[in-house]
């Protein structure tokens, strides 16, 4: 009868540090998860940054060949003397208009990379603040069924007297 409740009492333990190993694991792997999630998060942040940057680029080197045409242009309306009948004026204030819905367009492009950049790393935070909260879950109910298997193995021995 000492050999069988020892053997219960170890496999009782056994039961209880099993499932304290498992719960450990679990809670550092939503540890991790959620490191991961942070992770991905900066890198969608740095993402957009660059992607702004870029177009900022872009609305730069624009802005300068609008300033070199517009140049052109009057160079060429001076050497002409003037314009003929306003074709030249309608012409020129078109393009205008033309050249700065350009720049507001590399402004809305902008702007969109940076929401999206801020949309998707908060997607990724709550991700990971998801599987950390899960992995705690889950660690937390295989303390438990440790913990009830190692009762039934004291009721199955009879070593709750």
């Amino acid at each position: 009868m000492l050999a069988t409740a020892t053997a219960a009492t170890i496999a009782a333990g056994a039961s209880v540090v099993g499932a304290g190993v498992s719960a450990y694991g679990q809670y550092q792997a939503g540890k991790a998860q959620q490191a991961q999630a942070r992770y991905n998060a900066s890198v969608a942040r740095n993402n957009a940054q660059a992607k702004a940057a870029s177009i900022n680029a872009r609305a730069d080197q624009l802005a300068r060949q609008q300033r070199e045409l517009r140049g052109r242009q009057a160079a060429q309306v001076s050497a002409t003397g003037g314009m003929a009948a306003g074709t030249d004026l309608l012409a020129l204030a078109d393009q205008a208009a033309q050249m700065s819905l350009d720049q507001i367009e590399l402004r809305r492009q902008k702007d969109i990379a940076l929401q999206g950049g801020d949309v998707e790393a908060a997607m990724q935070e709550f991700a990971g603040k998801t599987a950390r909260y899960t992995t705690r879950l889950g660690a937390g109910a295989s303390l438990i069924s440790g913990i009830g298997q190692a009762g039934q193995i004291n009721l199955l021995y009879g070593m709750d007297n």
